[in-house]
């Protein structure tokens, strides 16, 4: 086997030496192209594998900016959610809304008696603790410091309300106010069922 490999290689010898400078030229240039034919078609699979692990890198680093970034909105509304919660369960909400709103109306809003609407929409579900009764209010006024203690009260008040909706329509012959409020009492259910005698409109 030795002596094959030696003989082989003699042979070789023998070629190269009867060949011209110009043949061994041509020669050594086209082993050197397929050399790097050879390098190249090693290169492209590699660069190709380096590519796909840079796409999926990037990705992953997105997908990381996505999910942080999610979590801190869902802890941020979280923690909202629970604020809001304790706001709600300490304010007594026993009395009837419609009640409350006529209070606050007269003494916040300096609104005499049969000049607003209150209407009564139909109450939903939150989830399966909590239930949501919405009202609409509407009214005229020309104090825009009553409007605002107003609305600082239903927020803020001892039975606070979340107000979902506020519309103000300027008159164009006086300083009346047009006002369109929806509110939102929120209380907590120990079943999907709502009651629908809880609380008469």
């Amino acid at each position: 086997m030795d002596q094959d490999k030696a003989n082989f290689r003699a042979e070789i010898k023998r070629y190269l030496e009867k060949l011209s400078l110009r043949e061994k030229a041509l020669i050594a240039v086209g082993a050197f192209v397929l050399g790097i034919l050879g390098l190249y078609a090693l290169y492209q699979p590699i660069h190709r594998a380096f590519d796909r692990q840079e796409r999926m890198v990037m990705k992953l680093s997105s997908d990381a900016k996505d999910i942080r970034l999610a979590l801190t909105q869902y802890l941020t509304l979280k923690q909202r959610l629970g604020c809001t919660e304790r706001k709600f369960k300490r304010a007594n909400l026993s009395a009837r809304i419609r009640t409350h709103l006529e209070k606050v109306l007269e003494n916040e809003g300096k609104i005499p008696t049969g000049q607003y609407n209150i209407k009564r929409n139909a109450k939903r579900l939150l989830g399966e603790e909590f239930e949501l009764s919405p009202y609409t209010i509407k009214f005229d006024t020309t104090s825009l410091k009553d409007l605002v203690s107003l609305l600082q009260t239903i927020f803020d008040g001892s039975k606070p309300l979340l107000i979902t909706r506020l519309d103000i329509q300027k008159s164009r012959r006086s300083d009346k106010l047009s006002v369109t409020i929806d509110v939102t009492s929120i209380r907590k259910v120990k079943s999907r069922a709502l009651d629908e005698n809880t609380e008469s409109a």
